[in-house]
């Protein structure tokens, strides 16, 4: 039996130039749907995340700069985050990073106009593992800050995130995390001490470029404060420079 590897070469470039296009017809059909699911229920929610990270300078390689930008539109209003921050990778698998954040709560039907503020700490680890398996762990300590108050939350976040590259779908990969939130402390505005919530994450994504990837999922958000479960269709897109 002969087997004709040109030949064979060839047809993989094609089935790889027919997997290239399913990827953007996907994102552009959930586009389209976002806005009509998000309207379908008070407790669904739509995220969508833009997402920056790069290195300081080509000399300056350990130092890293990370910038987002974030939608969160449901049946109770629209939640607007601004996210900065700085960090050290510490080696190839380790970095490091303080930053803080700025989110504006818009409420629904003429409701009250909210405001908090954020400065965290992180500490954040990878693994490579048989299989195309990535793992991440990821380690976050809040300060919460709100204008109309003078508390302070301290909040503690732990998050677990495995993606998987698909083997015969090149570019292609899977991703599922859950974070866990923990208050520190008791505070007027934002939190009780104890268990305050959980995110379950699970969504497919593409490396457009070595430097663009997009995710499209759905997360499960369980709250202790108010008993409340949201389901969220999340966006994200990544760019890595």
């Amino acid at each position: 039996m002969r087997f004709d590897s040109a030949n064979s070469r060839r047809q993989d470039i094609d089935m790889r130039s027919r997997y290239r296009v399913f990827p953007y017809l996907f994102f552009i059909t959930m586009s389209f749907s976002i806005p009509t699911l998000a309207q379908a229920e008070s407790d669904y929610q739509n995220w969508l995340t833009l997402e920056g990270l790069s290195e300081l300078s080509p000399q300056a390689r350990r130092w890293l700069l990370y910038g987002l930008l974030q939608t969160r539109r449901g049946g109770m209003g629209t939640v607007s985050v601004v996210r900065a921050a700085a960090g050290l990778r510490l080696s190839e698998e380790t970095n490091m990073m303080v930053g803080g954040d700025w989110l504006a709560t818009l409420a629904d039907r003429g409701g009250a106009e909210a405001h908090e503020h954020r400065l965290w700490q992180q500490f954040q680890v990878s693994f490579e593992w048989p299989y195309q398996l990535q793992l991440g762990l990821r380690t976050r300590v809040e300060e919460r800050f709100s204008p109309d108050d003078s508390g302070v939350g301290i909040r503690l976040r732990q998050r677990v995130r495995l993606v998987w590259d698909f083997e015969h779908l090149p570019s292609a990969f899977s991703a599922f995390s859950v974070e866990a939130f923990f208050a520190m402390n008791d505070n007027t505005w934002s939190q009780q001490a104890g268990f305050d919530q959980i995110r379950l994450y699970g969504a497919i994504g593409y490396h457009f470029t070595n430097e663009l990837r997009a995710e499209i999922g759905y997360q499960l958000l369980a709250q202790e404060e108010n008993s409340s479960v949201f389901f969220s269709q999340y966006s994200r897109f990544l760019a890595l420079e």
